[in-house]
């Protein structure tokens, strides 16, 4: 039913569903429990959208996921994402950061269930070295990066967001210089930087000169791990590795940082250069944008 507002108020028991046999968006153990559609992101509390988001963790299908999150206006009507549509993270100091999200279902949280909603900041919390010094040994699991922002940054956050954040499983080259995929492994953050497949999708070997293509090997084994590795989000706005993007572009003159270290130079991580295109890198300790990524 449509209220006054405009609003639609979607309330069912748990595990029941509507009149033409789809899940109605509300399935929690709750049966009073109500979420009610509201018109964009920025309308939801993070309370509703952690609610929301298990909602669509446990959705039967991709399928379903995508109705849940249509219904409640978090896509448009064909299912796809807009980077128009963001939600502030406020900040104990009064900052914020706003966020905007990048896909459903698309991370794995640290209890191997399917995370609902990941979300990726539309802007620069701040510029910030990799390392203290040129050092990529350990890539992004022992990345001084890592550490600020999962022991400093995340006790900023507000408690009405910061309660409701979903460890992941964020998979990493975590050598540094390496020529074999399996050096990528899986470290578990609630606050994290997106991969270089993340962004611009899968890389093909091709894209390497002869004996280097294990290059794109280590990249690609670093994406999110479920229906490929790039998000909806930067999928649906056609990013790729080759081309600028307006999307990815930052506010400064600084590109901004990827937990992916590269596989063939030392100390250096891959940065998304300041024009928007993707696969930049640059020395561990020089300044870079942070935009940051955290699910629910």
């Amino acid at each position: 039913m449509t209220g006054s507002n405009g609003e639609s108020s979607l309330s069912t028991s748990s595990g029941s569903s509507d009149n033409a046999g789809n899940a109605t968006p509300e399935q929690e153990s709750s049966p009073s429990t109500t979420i009610t559609a509201k018109r964009q992101l920025a309308d939801y509390s993070w309370d509703e959208l952690s609610r929301i988001s298990t909602q669509i963790s446990n959705a039967s299908s991709d399928s379903e996921a995508l109705d849940i999150a249509e219904r409640f206006n978090l896509t448009d009507a064909s299912g796809k994402l807009s980077s128009a549509q963001t939600k502030d993270v406020q900040l104990t100091d009064g900052t914020s950061i706003p966020v905007r999200i990048a896909g459903f279902r698309q991370d794995v949280a640290s209890d191997g269930s399917l995370a609902g909603i990941t979300f990726i900041a539309s802007t620069s919390l701040t510029t910030r070295s990799m390392n203290s010094s040129k050092n990529s040994n350990g890539g992004w699991q022992q990345s001084n990066m890592r550490s600020w922002l999962n022991d400093n940054l995340l006790d900023q956050f507000d408690s009405d967001v910061r309660n409701h954040i979903v460890t992941a499983r964020k998979p990493s080259n975590g050598v540094g210089v390496t020529d074999d995929p399996r050096s990528v492994t899986t470290s578990e953050d609630k606050i994290w930087l997106p991969s270089l497949t993340e962004i611009g999708g899968t890389i093909p070997r091709s894209d390497y000169e002869q004996g280097s293509e294990y290059v794109a090997d280590v990249f690609n084994a670093e994406g999110a791990a479920k229906d490929g590795p790039q998000y909806q989000l930067f999928s649906n706005l056609g990013v790729n590795q080759s081309d600028p993007s307006g999307v990815l572009r930052p506010s400064n003159n600084h590109g901004w940082w990827l937990r992916s270290a590269s596989p063939r130079r030392d100390g250096r991580f891959m940065t998304i250069r300041s024009d928007g295109t993707p696969g930049y890198g640059a020395d561990a300790d020089d300044d870079g944008n942070v935009m940051i990524g955290f699910c629910l």
